[in-house]
This record gives C-alpha cells, structure tokens and sequence, in this order.
C-alpha cells in the first residue's frame, strides 16, 4: 500500500494541464490499436471531450479504474 503522502503526489500529476499537453503532444495519424481512435480527433475536439478524458485519466490514477 502507498504512503498518503506518495498517493497525494499521483493525484496532483495529474492536472489538466498535463492530460491536455500529452494529448496534444501525439501523433497525430497514429491510433493505439486497429480500432482505436487517431490522437487526430481528440486534437480536433479537445474543447467537447477534453474535460471528459482529464476525468477518466483522473479516476484511474484515484480509483484503478474509469466507471
């Protein structure tokens, strides 16, 4: 089990900030798989989807999972 004090810091790291400038660092025309969506359509559609994957991004790294 994390001390309070490290489970703190994993909390902090992940910012909007940060989620917003991993994204946008991506490539473009490259998906994680077969199936997935391109980097290219979070870029475009940041603004309406951004706040919705900081979310998921953030209950991972609080809870272990996105539901």
């Amino acid at each position: 089990m994390l001390p309070a004090t490290s489970f703190e810091q994993m909390i902090v790291f992940v910012s909007m900030d940060k989620v917003t400038k991993v994204a946008m660092s991506m490539h473009s025309c490259k998906a994680l798989r077969s199936d997935g969506n391109q980097p290219f359509f979070f870029k475009n559609y940041w603004q309406i989807v951004g706040k919705d994957i900081w979310k998921m991004v953030y209950d991972v790294f609080c809870y272990g999972s996105n539901d």
